[in-house]
């Protein structure tokens, strides 16, 4: 397993090493579901991504984070990308309890500067997640259209 592991790491590095990356910051399913961070690694035509955030916050549960990983890929215009994201999705608070929801999210957005370019971004993601109330056998699910916006160093 591990031979496995290393063999694909060094076929990978000539990609990663030919691309360039970028971070940005925002708030949205690219950002970890929340306000946060992303880092992207950028080939000419699509980038794939690595995003994390804060959720929420409450008194008693303190601090909620959130994850996200995702392709890009841009349209004709390189003013705009459509993607695919996987990881939280949203937050929702049960008898003093976090639940954070998982799931897959269909991400559109649109660079003011240019996709590879430092710029303002906008967006919007269709998303359907899953979660589970700790403690108890509840599971629930939540489905919707969530917008974002951020900066592109």
């Amino acid at each position: 397993m591990k031979k496995s592991v290393l063999l694909i790491a060094l076929a990978l590095t000539p990609l990663i090493a030919r691309a360039e990356s970028q971070l940005s910051v925002g708030l949205g399913m690219p950002y970890g579901g929340g306000l946060g961070g992303k880092y992207a690694v950028n080939y000419d035509a699509f980038k794939l991504y690595a995003g994390a955030g804060l959720l929420g916050y409450t008194s008693w549960s303190g601090a909620e984070y959130g994850g996200s990983v995702g392709f890009e890929y841009h349209t004709e215009s390189n003013n705009s990308s459509l993607g695919l994201s996987y990881g939280a999705v949203g937050l929702s608070f049960w008898i003093q309890e976090s639940v954070v929801y998982l799931g897959p999210a269909i991400n559109y957005s649109y660079y003011f500067s240019g996709f590879n370019s430092a710029s303002w971004i906008i967006g919007a993601s269709i998303f359907q997640g899953k979660g589970e109330v700790p403690g108890y056998s509840i599971e629930d699910e939540k489905k919707g259209v969530s917008f974002m916006f951020g900066y592109q160093f």
